[in-house]
């Protein structure tokens, strides 16, 4: 689900990539509402100086798995298409900053006690003795 590692499983996220045969994306945008924020672009910048660098990137890899692969002028309009709704759309909802409610659980698979260890507890904040981790309380 998008946003759920960040908000439900308290992650800190730097990129998130989606991938198919023929393009590579950063999809970042569809699990964070801290894009903009100062703390989530720094660590950004320990990956790539600056946006502009990591769109780059990214095209570069898409132009070369697109060259292996003979991708089709209609496949290139689809994901050309696609990718400009989603920036669309992903502006958007980094504006409003809102998380829905859905998010917030945290990791439901796994034992207490792994969980912990990893820091998926999420907003759920239950305190558990003797496992480190993050401690919180009901909400």
């Amino acid at each position: 689900r998008p946003n759920m590692y960040e908000q439900g499983w308290g992650k800190k996220l730097n990129y998130a990539l989606g991938a198919t045969h023929d393009s590579v994306a950063d999809v970042t945008k569809r699990y964070t509402r801290k894009f903009y924020s100062d703390e989530f672009q720094a660590r950004r910048r320990e990956y790539a100086p600056d946006e502009n660098a990591s769109d780059r990137i990214f095209r570069q890899m898409n132009d070369a798995l697109r060259q292996m692969n003979n991708t089709g002028k209609g496949r290139l309009e689809e994901i050309e298409k696609r990718g400009k709704a989603e920036a669309k759309f992903f502006g958007m909802v980094q504006s409003s900053g809102v998380w829905d409610v859905d998010y917030r659980e945290g990791r439901i698979s796994g034992s207490l006690a792994w969980k912990a260890s990893r820091r998926e507890l999420g907003d759920s904040k239950t305190k558990v003795e003797g496992v480190e981790g993050k401690e919180s309380e009901e909400e």
